[in-house]
Order: C-alpha cells, then sequence, then structure tokens
C-alpha cells in the first residue's frame, strides 16, 4: 500500500488529466454534427449507388458517434472514481466539487448502461430499472441520445463544461507531492515487495 502522501499525489495528479478528459465533449458535439449530417444527406440522396454510398457514410458516422458517446461516459465516470478517491483522503474541500457532485448519479448509471449494453440489450443488466429514464419532456432508452443527452439524462455539454470550470479551480493547488519521509518508505516497500516476490 502506498503512503497517504502518494495517494494524495496520485489522486489529484489523476483528477486533473480526467476532469481534462471530460472537457473534450466537443468530441461528442464533432461526432453527433457529422451523424446528423450524414442522416440528412442519406435521405435526400437518390436511390442507387450513391444512395447505397450514403448509407454506410452514415452507418460509419453513427458508430463514430456511439464510439464517442461510450468513452466519454467512461472518462467522466473514471473523473468521479478520482473525485471519490481525493474525498476519501480528504485533502481538497468537497465544496470544489458541487458541481461534478449533481451528475454523479447519471454518470453511474450511464457508464454501467454503455459498458454493459450486451448485458442490458440480452436482458441480463444489473440495473434494469434505470434502462428506461422519465423526465418532463418524455423518456428515451440508455442507448438512445435526445440532443446533448446521453441516454436522455446525461448531458454531454453541461458536463464537459462544468469539468472546464473544475479544470479551471484546481489549476493553481497542487502539486501535492509526497514527503521525503513518505517516498523513502513507499520506495521501502516496493523493494521488500519485489525481493518477496518469487521470481518466474
Amino acid at each position: 500500500m502506498q503512503s497517504v502522501g502518494r495517494q494524495k499525489f496520485m489522486a489529484f495528479e489523476g483528477l486533473l488529466g480526467w476532469a481534462a478528459a471530460v472537457t473534450q465533449a466537443k468530441r461528442v458535439t464533432a461526432a453527433s454534427d457529422n451523424l446528423s449530417s450524414e442522416a440528412h444527406r442519406r435521405a435526400n440522396s437518390p436511390v442507387g449507388q450513391d444512395h447505397r454510398e450514403s448509407i454506410l457514410r452514415y452507418r460509419l458516422a453513427n458508430q463514430s458517434f456511439q464510439t464517442e458517446r461510450h468513452l466519454f461516459c467512461n472518462a467522466a465516470h473514471k473523473l468521479l472514481e478520482y473525485r471519490n478517491w481525493v474525498q476519501d483522503l480528504g485533502f481538497l474541500d468537497d465544496a470544489l466539487f458541487e458541481e461534478l457532485d449533481n451528475f454523479a448519479h447519471d454518470i453511474d448509471v450511464m457508464r454501467d448502461m454503455n459498458e454493459h449494453v450486451i448485458e442490458y440489450f440480452k436482458g441480463e443488466g444489473k440495473r434494469p430499472h434505470d434502462w428506461i429514464h422519465k423526465d418532463g419532456g418524455g423518456s428515451a432508452d440508455a442507448s438512445s441520445t435526445i440532443d446533448t443527452k446521453i441516454g436522455g439524462r446525461l448531458d454531454w455539454e453541461e458536463l464537459g463544461a462544468a469539468a472546464q470550470r473544475l479544470l479551471e479551480k484546481l489549476k493553481p493547488l497542487g502539486p501535492f507531492y509526497p514527503t521525503p519521509e513518505e517516498t523513502a518508505a513507499d520506495l521501502k516497500a516496493i523493494i521488500n515487495e519485489t525481493a518477496s516476490t518469487p521470481s518466474g
């Protein structure tokens, strides 16, 4: 086990990295815009070779969008994991994370639904009650996208903007280097662990 000082360093650096990743929500927007463009082109292409090519372009654009959407959910979940690690270590004010915390439930649900979508399609997911999301504007299943909301609930543009604001608050802080004593203890633990591990 790493020293508390080393954990603080790793937790903060990971927090910065994943916040930066979530600010890349514009990649999801670009993929969504491309998908809309290809859908329009497909709808207006004449029957024949051009139509077949437009269908292929649409399918590829859809897969690109689904990939960006999935990676965004994973990055958001990693940001949440590091936020929770920082909270466990208790070295940053929880007030820094109030905006991010408002997204926590939707991040958790949508990461699970996207990561295990095959299980859900087969009726084997662990949270079937969360597959359909209902709000005042209607309902959506977790595989759908409504405007900029993944599964009708997790807005990638809003979360990306919140991550950018969090990043701006975090940049002046840290780095939280472990003390020389903690570094020495960590190195000693690694040496002892390596020495006690049988060679292969």
